[in-house]
């Protein structure tokens, strides 16, 4: 910090040096380590009554706050280039002991602790009139004076020459063809609002092998739509027809991955560990990612970690959809699977990028649960 005024007055001092009482103490191995204990603070009679090892960190948090209280003090004591001047209140008729602050101390190592009398210069030392000495210094404007001396410094360019930017892989479906009808938006809203309904009730899903989500629940899960043109117990039957069929409850299953029922997930897991995978469900997974020249942001409706003894080995990413198209249609189907494998592909790269998984240890699939279709992708 070095000398970085000519005068310094000090003349608030009183504060004490064991600060405000904190709500709890804590305790870490090292100044720089992670904190490991933590203790909810309480007064002195009550300490004598807690193990050592806690009374240990009340006694450290008071002398981390003594220690930070002279380290303010020493800063102030020291900025000054040629002159200090520190004001102190006198003695109270009543003292009988200094005061546990800044002011305290002062007094006590230049006074002995003896009484201080009102207008009485304790201590004073070299010249007191600087002033008068040498020529005075010209004024530099501080923005001169900065450019002046810091070095300039470039900096690399932005790739494209721009901040990057941010996209949501949901807004990748379709490739670079935007249908009219979308940007124009004039398509029924209802069909995106039965959507983000289905999502919801979806979301109350971990594992349906423990069971379907209760009724409050799921009632609960839709309640924000409640006034919409959707006739919300219809969504609801429809929503638990859904997980009657075998294509819809199969993926919401622990058994679709003990052992994984995708190909692609059998190929890179070793046979003798394939019954004894652990797996993870994470709803509405959410995300930012860097994505080459672009910041990547959104959510997974469902993503499914796969371990083996603890270590992640692969992932399989589940996309709801509630397009109108019919398993009768294949090929229907088939360009319904081309037109969201953009916003797979980029889910596929958040994952990669959160968790250190090469791209082909990630599975994806999307799940047509209007029609009961689930195509791989």
């Amino acid at each position: 910090k070095g000398l970085q005024f000519d005068i310094v007055v000090l003349p608030d001092l009183d504060a004490k040096l064991i600060g405000q009482t904190e709500t709890c103490v804590v305790g870490q191995p090292a100044p720089t380590e992670r904190v490991d204990r933590v203790c909810l603070y309480r007064n002195t009679s009550i300490q004598r009554l807690l193990p050592e090892e806690l009374q240990e960190l009340f006694r450290e948090g008071t002398r981390r706050s003594v220690n930070e209280a002279l380290c303010v003090l020493y800063v102030a004591l020291t900025r000054a280039i040629h002159a200090l001047h520190v004001i102190i209140a006198p003695s109270a008729a009543n003292e009988r002991s200094l005061h546990k602050t800044s002011a305290g101390l002062l007094r006590a190592a230049l006074t002995d602790g003896q009484p201080l009398g009102a207008a009485e210069t304790v201590f004073q030392t070299g010249d007191a009139r600087w002033y008068q000495q040498g020529e005075p210094r010209q004024a530099v404007s501080r923005g001169r004076a900065a450019r002046a001396t810091l070095p300039k410094i470039s900096l690399a360019p932005m790739p494209a020459g721009s901040r990057p930017e941010h996209a949501a892989p949901s807004k990748l479906e379709g490739g670079a063809r935007v249908p009219a009808a979308h940007v124009l938006n004039l398509e029924s809203s209802v069909a995106t609002t039965r959507g983000t309904l289905m999502h919801a009730l979806f979301e109350q899903i971990v594992w349906l092998d423990d069971g379907p989500p209760d009724a409050a629940t799921l009632r609960r899960a839709v309640q924000p739509l409640a006034g919409t043109e959707l006739d919300l117990d219809q969504q609801l039957s429809d929503f638990h027809a859904m997980l009657e069929t075998p294509e819809v409850a199969s993926v919401l299953c622990r058994s679709f991955y003990q052992p994984p029922g995708d190909p692609r997930l059998r190929d890179v897991i070793p046979k003798q560990a394939l019954s004894g995978l652990q797996v993870e469900v994470h709803n509405e997974r959410r995300f930012v990612v860097r994505d080459e020249h672009r910041i990547l942001s959104g959510a997974i409706d469902r993503l499914v970690l796969i371990r083996v003894a603890d270590q992640l080995v692969a992932a399989d990413i589940v996309d709801f959809k509630t397009d109108a198209v019919s398993r009768e249609d294949p090929r229907g189907l088939d360009e319904r699977v081309e037109h969201y494998r953009p916003q797979i592909d980029a889910y596929r790269r958040a994952v990669a990028r959160m968790y250190r998984l090469p791209a082909d240890r990630i599975a994806a699939r999307l799940l047509f649960v209007s029609a009961r279709v689930m195509r791989a992708v």
